[in-house]
């Protein structure tokens, strides 16, 4: 650290001349300068990526060597029983999960939708090993859809203060929930009743939420569509 003696300021920083009159700084007794060095730097970000990325490969190359001593325990012992798809669905969820939570580029929103549909698609890896009988689509998604709708729910009561931010999910969700009913009510690889009931608990959060929300949350859907 330096400081002026005509001003009788210290000025932290590479700075040569006091800012204020220009005046030549001269620098402090040793004993002090390890502290100037501690409050002018900044933190690594660089070494923190590195860190993170060392993470994320350490835990592939360890489900990648796992994976490959399953299917090759899975060849030897059990040919006929596909168990290491499953450990392999398994993995890759893992390992998705890691690098959701080592990335810091995107918000919580994304990430639960992507969590959601990482446990969705795990579920349908299951039930395809097992020989799909379909119980991911009758039951695993509609648990899941219900799951994501009580997600949503804490996480407004949490973060209250910016609650209408989750309308744009809440919207999206009924509109998929209602693809989830009309592809039940079609075709017959749904559960109807199931799907009845997510589409009712979406759009009743959604109209509650437009209900209590008011002008605020007229104002953030015209804003969001651009109405």
């Amino acid at each position: 650290m330096k400081y002026c003696k005509r001003c009788g300021i210290e000025v932290l920083g590479n700075r040569e001349v006091c800012p204020l009159c220009n005046s030549v700084l001269h620098r402090e007794e040793p004993e002090n300068r390890e502290r100037d060095t501690e409050e002018d730097s900044f933190p690594d970000i660089a070494a923190k990526h590195r860190v993170r990325r060392q993470i994320f490969w350490i835990a592939t190359y360890v489900c990648v060597i796992l994976e490959a001593l399953f299917l090759f325990l899975n060849r030897l012992f059990s040919p006929g029983v596909r168990w290491s798809l499953i450990t392999g669905v398994a993995a890759a969820y893992i390992l998705s999960s890691l690098w959701q939570m080592l990335s810091r580029r995107k918000g919580h929103i994304v990430k639960i939708y992507f969590q959601a549909a990482a446990v969705f698609v795990l579920l349908a890896g299951i039930d395809y090993s097992l020989g799909f009988q379909g119980w991911s689509i009758r039951y695993g998604l509609p648990c899941v859809l219900l799951a994501l709708a009580v997600i949503i729910l804490v996480c407004m009561i949490v973060n209250f203060a910016n609650w209408q931010n989750y309308l744009t999910m809440q919207i999206f969700m009924v509109l998929f929930s209602l693809g989830y009913l009309i592809y039940s009510v079609v075709g017959r690889g749904g559960n109807r009743i199931l799907s009845w009931i997510v589409f009712g608990t979406y759009l009743t959060l959604w109209v509650m939420t437009m209900i209590l929300g008011g002008r605020k949350a007229e104002n953030e859907v015209r804003r969001k569509f651009h109405l």
